[in-house]
């Protein structure tokens, strides 16, 4: 993380806690409200429906007030207008009807158009109709319907005979039993909901006996459709989606504001749906937890998404003498968020918008202070990576702490250009990255040593300008140095001409012989360009001889505490010396022991030289010449004569090994005369000395 971006991120949780906070502090806020809404809308809905049906009480108590003074109009004609004239001042009534306790029945039922009466459909312009039931003299019973236009002129009339007796209807029968526990008759009775035969249509009625002296006389009641207290919950819902519902005390649904599904007609009954049967509706949740709700507006989940409701259930507080009804309202608390999720849109935005301009300004402002620390930041991970090739840029700050730290890069920069030139780069970089202190030890590896040195350089410099000859000496190390570097080797150290170094230290190298003689190869190669480069300036070739080895020795830093070296040491560092100097024995260039044959032959062009006893070990071993490789480089590929020379020696060299040393001779004296080769000539030379002498085996030493 940059210093800019720490800056930045600091400022987002700020940002975070701030949205949050307020998201959840206006979210309780809308919560609160809905749930005052509901409450309110509860007052509201309570308000209006007793409004409604104290307005019919006060309606029935006049009519009731009226007969109790004359009591002849419960069977009198007379009593049409009256009922009629009520009707038409209460406009939410359907019907207004009287009943005696003789049996007598006087009714005025508002009309719409297509009503069906008595089972013939209406008049036209019929407004009003009047059914009177009664019975003569002779003690038959009829009903009269007369029918009436908006003006209350009648326009048809007809009379069916008919056996109804509202003393035995459902109202009536309510009505003497309600007397009885309440001997004034002072109260209105809410008769259960019935379908209404005239209109088909859900209708309520309500009533109140006739009482004198504790006797039933009769009673007037007055109708109205449910359809009315419908519309009105529809026109005054809480939410878009809201459902209010007035239940009587089995948790039928009386009143419903949805107004559809909440009834269903058997046999020309009404039949009302409890809430327990709502399934797949909130209203199963009500139903279940309705005695634990406890007049307060709960909050729940319900559906398959678990989309949370807000519901409120409370009692009407002014009860029916014989109904008590409850208010339910049930909203999807989403209804109430609306404008909530806007202003958290908004909030949102302007969070956005001021972490853009926070980004911005702080991003500007620490600039200022994180770009030198962010250049010198680059700086070191480029020495720590070793980036020769990085250019750094001077820093200047007015800041101390930050001056200070680019020049001490500076110094850490020069110091370790430095120490690299003098100590291997790998083991710097391996030194860097362990945090590691530098200190006297070594360890026992497996690895191949390589010695170069220049032949006849004695006489070379005795015949070169000083100053010439550091030019010249400094190309050949130079290019031996590049070639080592290309193939992971590690340059121990210079000796005068000489170039000592090791492949598989400090960091593993499973290829190591074959890498090494890849680089001896390479150095080789481009001997050739640098000799032709001097043969042009008329100067004389420079001529390298080097000694591969493979084998176990000791590395590490070795020396004193105030002097080390990371270095091998061990015999294997003396026989790949020594083979250094057998190339002046047999014209050859690169010899290799026996072991780097046997660690990377396969990968290899090289023919067999000797068996040689190495000063210092016992027992003879095998060296080689290295010709070339096998992967396809073009640099270090032999060519086919090269190839063909390897095969043809390789052939003689086995009649050497085998003792045959006549055929040997021969061999190797056709090699001589076909190539030019010196190496077999020399081999035929010894041959012939092994003919002329097999009790004295030839044994070689060489020093360095």
């Amino acid at each position: 993380m940059t210093l800019s971006t720490a800056f930045v991120v600091l400022g987002i949780p700020f940002f975070i806690a701030f949205i949050l906070y307020s998201y959840f502090y206006n979210f309780n806020i809308y919560t609160d409200n809905a749930k005052s809404l509901i409450q309110r809308h509860h007052r509201q809905v309570e308000t209006e429906i007793s409004k409604q049906l104290d307005a019919i009480s006060d309606s029935l108590s006049y009519l009731k007030l009226q007969i109790v003074e004359d009591t002849s109009l419960v069977s009198s004609e007379k009593m049409n207008n009256v009922l009629r004239l009520h009707l038409t001042n209460n406009p939410e009534l359907v019907s207004i009807f009287i009943a005696s306790n003789a049996g007598n029945f006087r009714q005025v039922q508002r009309l719409n158009p297509n009503s069906i009466v008595a089972g013939r459909v209406a008049p036209k312009n019929a407004t009003f109709n009047i059914w009177s039931f009664e019975k003569n003299k002779a003690g038959d019973s009829f009903s009269r319907f007369d029918f009436f236009d908006a003006t209350y002129k009648k326009i048809d009339s007809f009379t069916i005979k008919d056996d109804y007796d509202p003393r035995t209807r459902p109202f009536y029968k309510l009505a003497l039993a309600d007397l009885a526990k309440d001997p004034s008759g002072n109260f209105t009775q809410i008769d259960p909901p019935y379908l209404s035969r005239s209109t088909n249509a859900p209708t309520l009625t309500l009533a109140t006996p006739i009482a004198i002296n504790g006797e039933m006389i009769g009673m007037v009641g007055e109708s109205f459709e449910l359809s009315t207290l419908t519309k009105f919950l529809q026109s005054i819902q809480v939410s878009k989606d809201s459902q209010t519902y007035v239940l009587d005390e089995k948790g039928d649904i009386l009143i419903s504001g949805v107004g559809i599904g909440d009834y269903k007609v058997t046999n020309g009954n009404l039949e009302l749906i409890n809430i327990n049967d709502r399934r797949g509706s909130p209203l199963e949740f009500v139903g279940q937890e309705k005695e634990r709700m406890g007049n307060q507006v709960v909050e729940f989940k319900y559906g398959e998404h678990d989309t949370k409701y807000l519901a409120l259930l409370n009692p009407f507080e002014k009860q029916r003498a014989n109904r008590k009804w409850d208010l339910l309202t049930i909203a999807p608390q989403n209804d109430f968020l609306v404008a909530l999720n806007k202003v958290n849109l908004n909030l949102m935005l302007f969070s956005l918008l001021a972490v853009a301009l926070m980004v911005l300004v702080g991003f500007k402002l620490s600039k200022i202070l994180s770009q030198p620390i962010e250049t010198l930041t680059t700086d070191i991970k480029q020495l720590l990576d070793f980036n020769a090739a990085h250019k750094f840029v001077e820093v200047k700050s007015n800041l101390y702490e930050i001056q200070v730290l680019s020049d001490a890069i500076r110094k850490l920069k020069s110091t370790i250009d430095a120490f690299t030139s003098y100590v291997p780069r790998d083991l710097v970089n391996d030194l860097l990255r362990s945090g590691k202190p530098i200190e006297i030890g070594g360890e026992s590896r497996y690895l191949t040593i390589l010695f170069s040195d220049l032949e006849n350089f004695s006489g070379l410099s005795e015949q070169t300008p000083a100053r010439e000859l550091l030019t010249r000496v400094s190309a050949y190390l130079k290019l031996f140095t590049y070639a080592i570097k290309e193939e992971s080797g590690t340059v121990d150290k210079f000796i005068g001409d000489s170039v000592m170094a090791f492949w598989g230290a400090p960091l593993p190298d499973h290829d190591h012989a074959f890498h090494a003689c890849k680089a001896a190869l390479k150095g080789q190669k481009r001997m050739d360009e640098l000799n032709d480069l001097l043969v042009s300036e008329g100067k004389p070739k420079l001529r390298a001889r080097i000694g591969i080895h493979t084998d176990a020795v000791l590395v590490g830093n070795i020396g004193s505490t105030e002097r080390l070296s990371y270095t091998v040491m061990g015999d294997g560092v003396n026989v790949a010396a020594r083979l250094e100097g057998v190339n002046k024995d047999y014209g050859t260039q690169i010899c290799v022991s026996h072991s780097v044959y046997k660690e990377t032959g396969e990968k290899l062009w090289v023919r067999p030289i000797d068996q040689i006893t190495v000063k210092g070990r016992k027992g003879e071993i095998i060296i080689y010449e290295l010709i070339g490789t096998r992967d396809e480089d073009p640099e270090t590929a032999p060519s086919k004569t090269q190839i063909e020379l390897c095969q043809d020696t390789q052939r003689a060299f086995g009649y050497y090994v085998s003792g045959n040393y006549t055929k040997a001779s021969e061999e190797y004296s056709i090699i001589a005369d076909q190539y030019q080769d010196q190496v077999a000539k020399i081999m035929a030379d010894v041959c012939n000395k092994k003919l002329g002498s097999q009790s004295n085996p030839k044994v070689i030493a060489y020093d360095v």
